[in-house]
């Protein structure tokens, strides 16, 4: 229905307005801290939820990049919280922007060389996981495949035992 994707798009699009913000507040922390590594990571996961978050409404909004999606229209692509509002832009140049995205965040979160604090945080698994599906859907599968080991060997699997036991309901499991 209209109304429940209307929603979701504005909940996407908030999301967006918040990970540019985050990323506009950066080079005046920088000014006044210390911590350039911690600005890395602060900027790795707001382009990693900006990235994740576009991923989803293009995917949304539009029809499959590899069945005629790529060329169609996509979606107002806002990379400051204080731009006007735009057209729709072309559906690949969104895609090609959520990929150069997610590989810049990839590079930051190497070079912060730091873990965020908890696992509820955005994390290089995070990353690499859009970067995958953002691969896997743009038909670039040796790039999804590489993303998706990167993410598999972050973690080690769950015994059956442990997957029967509501495993992937617990956050202390060895999979999430």
């Amino acid at each position: 229905s209209l109304i429940i994707s209307s929603l979701f798009m504005l909940g996407y699009y908030k999301n967006i307005f918040q990970a540019n913000q985050a990323m506009e507040f950066l080079p005046a922390y920088l000014s006044t801290a210390s911590k350039p590594a911690l600005a890395k990571l602060i900027k790795a996961q707001a382009k990693t939820f900006r990235a994740f978050n576009y991923y989803h409404l293009i995917t949304l909004f539009q029809d499959a990049y590899l069945h005629g999606g790529k060329d169609k229209a996509g979606i107002p692509y806002y990379v400051r919280s204080d731009e006007e509002a735009k057209g729709r832009g072309n559906a690949k140049d969104v895609y090609d922007s959520i990929m150069v995205d997610i590989t810049e965040a990839i590079a930051l979160f190497k070079e912060s060389g730091m873990a965020p604090s908890s696992k509820e945080d955005i994390s290089i698994y995070v990353a690499y996981m859009v970067q995958a599906r953002l691969a896997l859907t743009m038909g670039q599968y040796s790039l999804a495949a590489s993303a998706a080991g990167e993410v598999i060997k972050g973690f080690s699997l769950m015994s059956k035992d442990q997957a029967m036991a509501n495993g992937f309901q617990k956050l202390a499991g060895p999979e999430a």
